[in-house]
């Protein structure tokens, strides 16, 4: 490419499951001949309580290990960053090299808040102003959006307003671009089969994220699911959340009609002839939802109304086999308006770059 200031990128991956936001960019990389490097954390899930005692030594571990990191690439290069919130990134100045005159960009992953609510912000900037005094950490992390870094890249013009609003992001900061953000998806999707009658269940993590108490509480909710889907449907294909075991859905493994995925990519699951695909509130459905694949949200209390406010097809969990009943119809999709699919994701990476 031509008139580019920079010619590196630095990749660091978080979470080892983030790296699938940036396939794009990399792909992009290898097209435009740019040099690129992946660092990946020495990831290790920490639950909010266990940052207190063992956060510091967790971090001085990433802190060693990105020695390993080529000096090159902390020179006059773009650090690209696999999301923009979580207790890893809100943290990064502990760990992080000192950089000479890069460019640094992190990326929405997944669905974030699009709202704040003042009391739970209030209690997030008291503990994280105490943990760092006393530990030199922030044990909540900022939160999406609270560190502002040169650029950041989202999904639609709903998440620019709220980093514009909430925290002073400069609007040409901010880049809308769902395409660059899932650009494997989009630039290979198949026809889907409508002669098939399969499901996929797109799980998500939510005895980590303290959203249900135990992994035998969620897998009653599982069971209840499925007996509800599964005479609409001969194959019901599981696929977990990368932070889940199958030690954790030990009660569905003999469940009729039920398979589970050991695909890495999700494309390669989405391609077999998908009539549904049903989650709670995973970004994943935006991944089905790209294949042209009817989409259900499943609405269980344990869960805020606001994370649904992005499916057209919300249902509650006692409801499922009434709705099925009726038939999937073509408002089963995401609302357009929380992911902007427009043709730009090859602008939006050359802006990275000059």
């Amino acid at each position: 490419m031509k008139d580019i200031r920079f010619d590196k990128i630095l990749f660091i991956i978080t979470e080892p499951h983030m790296v699938s936001s940036l396939e794009g960019m990399i792909k992009l990389c290898e097209k435009y001949s740019v040099d690129f490097y992946l660092f990946r954390l020495p990831y290790k899930q920490l639950k909010k309580r266990e940052r207190i005692a063992k956060g510091p030594n967790y971090l001085k571990t990433i802190k060693k290990e990105t020695g390993k990191i080529p000096v090159r690439y902390l020179n006059d290069s773009v650090i690209v960053y696999s999301c923009a919130e979580g207790f890893e990134f809100s943290n990064r100045n502990s760990w992080m090299p000192q950089l000479y005159n890069c460019r640094q960009v992190c990326i929405m992953h997944g669905f974030t808040r699009i709202t704040l609510v003042p009391s739970k912000e209030l209690f997030r900037k008291i503990i994280n102003f105490c943990s760092s005094k006393i530990l030199g950490i922030k044990v909540f992390g900022a939160g999406f959006g609270a560190n502002i870094v040169d650029y950041i890249i989202v999904y639609s013009s709903l998440n620019k307003k709220f980093l514009i609003d909430n925290f002073s992001w400069k609007p040409n900061n901010v880049i809308i671009s769902g395409k660059l953000l899932k650009y494997p998806l989009l630039t290979s999707i198949p026809g889907r089969k409508d002669n098939t009658k399969k499901c996929i269940f797109l799980l998500q993590d939510l005895v980590s994220a303290d959203i249900i108490s135990d992994h035998n509480s969620y897998q009653e909710i599982l069971l209840q699911i499925i007996d509800d889907i599964s005479p609409y449907f001969d194959e019901i294909l599981i696929r977990k959340h990368p932070k889940m075991s199958y030690e954790d859905l030990n009660l569905l493994i003999n469940k009729e009609k039920i398979s589970f995925s050991n695909n890495p990519k999700i494309e390669d699951d989405l391609n077999t002839g998908i009539n549904l695909a049903i989650s709670f509130f995973s970004t994943a459905l935006i991944d089905a939802s790209l294949y042209d694949i009817p989409v259900m949200a499943i609405k269980i209390e344990q869960i805020p109304e606001i994370e649904y406010i992005r499916f057209n097809k919300v249902i509650k969990l006692d409801e499922i086999n009434t709705e099925l009943a009726k038939g999937i119809t073509s408002d089963y999709i995401i609302n357009p308006q929380y992911f902007d699919c427009s043709d730009n994701a090859e602008e939006s990476f050359k802006k990275l770059l000059i």
